[in-house]
């Protein structure tokens, strides 16, 4: 029995260990994470449509380049044969739903560290200005690769809204205007080493 405990004992030590490893505990802010900036906007998509901004666009050249084929088979053809149809206008993209909300969070970051970062997990809260109370809150994990002394900016879409709750002596106000924005960094992984996780 005693034989056992042992035994048990080391094991759970050899796991703690191999934890502790794998994760270095920090403080509450990273020393080599920088946030620059924070913001987010209100969007929407159209489910089941092909949302490319640059689609009308991509489409008009596809026409001009059939168009420009068919001139060319024309000039190049034998006489007297017969004549090619002519061209079909394109059909339009029709939307197969109605448009649904969506919530874009951005975050600026640079790396102030030796190490090249691929993972941060972040939270973007949104607090009553005046007694700091967390109103809503977005968690997001975002795979990116930052390099030592660059800078990048992160997006996250999500179809969840910056906070449900809001307080009546907010009321009178804009919506981006009733609450006090924030960043919280949890977690910051490395290409190599131990990833780095914020005290509570």
């Amino acid at each position: 029995m005693k034989t056992q405990l042992t035994i048990s004992g080391l094991l759970l030590l050899l796991l703690g260990s191999l934890v502790s490893a794998q994760q270095t505990a920090g403080g509450k802010e990273p020393t080599d994470l920088t946030v620059l900036k924070q913001t987010w906007e209100k969007s929407f998509v159209i489910p089941g449509r092909n949302n490319n901004i640059l689609r009308p666009n991509e489409d008009l050249i596809q026409q001009t380049r059939a168009e420009k084929q068919v001139i060319e088979r024309r000039d190049t053809a034998l006489p007297n044969q017969p004549t090619e149809p002519g061209i079909s206008p394109p059909m339009p993209h029709a939307p197969s739903g109605r448009p649904v909300d969506i919530y874009i969070y951005k975050l600026t970051v640079q790396n102030t560290g030796i190490k090249n970062i691929r993972t941060i997990d972040w939270e973007y809260q949104f607090l009553h200005p005046d007694t700091k109370e967390v109103l809503g809150s977005q968690r997001i994990v975002s795979k990116v690769r930052v390099s030592p002394g660059k800078t990048k900016t992160i997006k996250a879409q999500m179809l969840k809204s910056p906070a449900k709750l809001v307080s009546a002596d907010q009321l009178d106000k804009k919506y981006r205007n009733q609450y006090e924005e924030r960043v919280i960094i949890h977690r910051i992984y490395y290409f190599d080493g131990p990833a780095w996780k914020r005290q509570p």
